[in-house]
């Protein structure tokens, strides 16, 4: 006798299909490394201790204690934890100066960066040294960091900017210079360069491989909605794709899709046979529990 699940992929192809999409969706999410620090998508020029890094699809490269992250003409994503990640701008170099997951430290030696972090962090904060400053991210949200400004700016969340005696708290929507006498403002969080918008986009990519995972995700991460020149995140504040069908698609498919298939996967996980109607499992024929 066929087990329950194959006897049903057999009568229901549709359903198999479905169950086929939640479970390779959801790979994407699951890349976990035991250390900060692991290089997993690069564009254009990157180098790690001057050496030309090439990354294949499927391949990574860890950072070491030590060791150096640049970026010529390109752009690199870095993942620092599950659910945080940085993205390094053009002519940029860091530092991974510890790469324990409970102690995550970095230094931004030149160039900008972009760390988004999805869900608070469990450890203590990561760390990022500009010049003689330490900034102190852990909690949900979007930081920018730009070593020759020695400027932070956070778009959603709050961090901690240490300089000298004083420890700063900086919120959403302020801005910081780590020098003189810094002192949090306000900022235009709708300007946007070329790291930001590529940023965006980047995490748009993931979002989009990502429809089917049962993971929770921060809710801003995914507040994507179509407009005529493209998709509009109101977290990155900025517009990116250009395909409004493309983008209706992918929208429409999230919306459809997400709840009914964090329901199936759970089910999957603790009941297979529970995802039928009564219906279908008079059509299926399943064996009873014994």
């Amino acid at each position: 006798m066929k087990p329950p699940i194959l006897s049903l992929a057999a009568r229901f192809p549709a359903i198999a299909v479905f169950i086929f999409l939640c479970t390779v969706s959801a790979l994407p999410q699951q890349l976990i490394s035991a250390k900060a620090g692991m290089v997993r998508f690069i564009v254009g020029e990157a180098y790690t201790d001057g050496t030309t890094l090439r990354l294949k699809d499927g391949q990574y490269s860890q950072l070491e204690n030590g060791q150096v992250l640049s970026t010529g003409k390109g752009y690199a994503e870095l993942l620092l934890a599950p659910d945080a990640c940085l993205r390094l701008g053009k002519n940029a170099s860091l530092i991974m100066r510890q790469n324990e997951l409970a102690d995550i430290r970095l230094e931004l030696d030149r160039g900008s960066a972009i760390i988004e972090i999805l869900k608070k962090l469990d450890t203590d904060p990561i760390q990022v040294h500009i010049s003689e400053s330490i900034v102190e991210i852990k909690k949900e949200g979007l930081y920018r960091l730009d070593a020759e400004s020695r400027m932070l700016r956070v778009y959603g969340g709050d961090a901690h900017a240490i300089t000298g005696k004083k420890n700063i708290r900086v919120k959403s929507g302020r801005k910081i210079v780590l020098s003189g006498e810094p002192r949090p403002e306000k900022f235009d969080a709708h300007v946007a360069d070329t790291l930001h918008r590529w940023a965006a986009q980047r995490s748009f990519a993931l979002f989009a491989k990502s429809l089917f995972f049962t993971k929770p995700v921060y809710p801003n991460a995914l507040a994507w909605k179509s407009r005529p020149k493209g998709l509009y995140n109101s977290y990155y504040r900025v517009t990116v794709a250009a395909n409004e069908d493309w983008n209706r698609y992918w929208l429409g498919v999230w919306s459809v899709f997400r709840r009914r298939a964090e329901e199936m996967a759970r089910r999957l996980r603790t009941d297979p046979e529970s995802i039928l109607t009564p219906e279908q499992r008079r059509l299926v024929d399943l064996p009873k529990e014994q």
